[in-house]
């Protein structure tokens, strides 16, 4: 621990302590250059996300809210909110017969633009008055031309603010690094969306979703095939469908069939091949999902088909059913 004072501060070397501090208490978090500080000595100028995310973190979960006041801040504006009807551009589109919607958030101050990203979920804890009444990371979405679509615009326009604070937030802790102090970055760091943040804005156009693949690549995101089930439940009504889009290049050489005969009657038993563990998976019992019926389910549903337990392996009457137990 250490008390500085104006005389002992050298702004060369002191590049993140504002030289109009009488006297005040900062605690190491970074031995690089030895700057020193505590949470509320982070410069909020230099680093408003990460100032705003230690001291509102919980505001997170309504993105436009925790924008707004950082926003507001910059703007030296306290009682309007800078969102107005040009800060976003919609997107409608209609799957089937029912309306989605996509957003485009527009930087009232750079005019750069960030589109919806898909909600993931945030390990911090919420308040009262920082809530929606569905967060984006528990709200179905759809994919139509490269573009994460929501049920609502309320919905879609806070996922491309949350696009925006992702790629914000990276940019700061960029700029911590490079002046020597990352001991201010959060742990674990933020990330509201799935998708990979992105430093320039040229890097975004490269780093679209492509439907379903999306999140893949990224290290850090949840179970995707858990997110897929839980946006699209009706894919688990036809489970080849659900691993073919998760695995958008498998091949059908994931599946290999076997066929057994009881009584005179022909069976089949699969085994379903992971294609980057090759872990094998065989044919199982189906049981019964309460999920509203859809266009390309599996009729009659695998629970409902007619098996066979064969040398302890379950069968069914056609290797295409038995493919999709496996």
């Amino acid at each position: 621990k250490i008390a500085l004072s104006n005389s002992d501060c050298v702004r060369s070397h002191w590049p993140c302590i504002n030289t109009n501090i009488d006297t005040k208490l900062f605690f190491a978090t970074d031995g690089s250059n030895g700057a020193l500080f505590n949470d509320s000595g982070i410069d909020k100028t230099e680093f408003p996300l990460i100032y705003a995310s230690k001291s509102n973190g919980h505001l997170l979960h309504v993105p436009i809210k925790f924008l707004d006041d950082i926003l507001r801040n910059e703007a030296k504006s306290s009682d309007k909110s800078i969102f107005d009807e040009n800060s976003f551009e919609i997107i409608e589109t209609t799957l089937d017969g029912k309306r989605w919607f996509s957003a485009t958030f527009i930087h009232p101050f750079s005019n750069e633009k960030f589109e919806s990203g898909k909600g993931r979920e945030l390990g911090i804890e919420k308040k009262d008055g920082a809530t929606m009444k569905v967060a984006i990371y528990d709200s179905p979405v759809e994919f139509s031309d490269d573009r994460v679509c929501y049920p609502s615009t309320k919905l879609a326009k806070n996922a491309a603010v949350a696009r925006y604070i992702d790629c914000s937030m990276l940019r700061e802790e960029n700029k911590a690094i490079d002046l020597g102090i990352s001991g201010i970055i959060p742990s674990p760091k933020i990330r509201l969306c799935v998708e990979e943040p992105y430093l320039a804005a040229e890097d975004g156009e490269s780093r679209k979703v492509h439907s379903f693949d999306m999140g893949r690549k990224n290290n850090d995101s949840l179970d995707t095939l858990s997110s897929m089930a839980k946006s699209h439940p009706h894919l688990l009504l036809s489970p080849i469908e659900m691993v073919d889009r998760f695995f958008p290049k498998l091949s059908r050489e994931q599946y290999t069939t076997q066929v057994l005969e009881i009584s005179g009657n022909e069976y089949y038993t699969a085994t379903f091949i992971h294609p980057e563990t090759y872990e094998k998976f065989s044919s199982g019992i189906g049981r019964e999902l309460k999920l509203e019926s859809h266009k390309g389910r599996l009729i009659p549903p695998l629970h409902l088909s007619h098996v066979e337990v064969i040398d302890g392996k379950v069968c069914y009457t056609s290797a295409s059913r038995a493919s999709h137990a496996a």
